[in-house]
């Protein structure tokens, strides 16, 4: 694997005192049950990944301006089909 990636982090809930959400942990204690070696840094969806056709700076300029809206407006249009 090489490029970027664009990852979704997950919402999480009863946030301990380590900083961790109800995810991380589930995680965690998944990977040590099973002798996983550690768990992933973040739970979290792997939406775009392999990308190695932009410069970090410009990666960093789409996915912050570009990618943003185009989800943004996505759910925009996903609450008005509702409605």
């Amino acid at each position: 694997f090489s490029g970027y990636s664009l990852w979704l982090e997950l919402a999480q809930v009863d946030i301990d005192d380590d900083g961790r959400g109800d995810l991380d942990r589930a995680m965690i204690d998944a990977a040590d049950r099973h002798n996983l070696g550690g768990a992933i840094p973040s739970p979290h969806v792997t939406a775009l990944y392999g990308i190695d056709t932009l410069g970090e700076e410009e990666m960093r300029r789409r996915f912050r301006e570009d990618v943003r809206q185009a989800l943004l407006d996505k759910a925009e249009m996903r609450r008005r089909s509702r409605e």
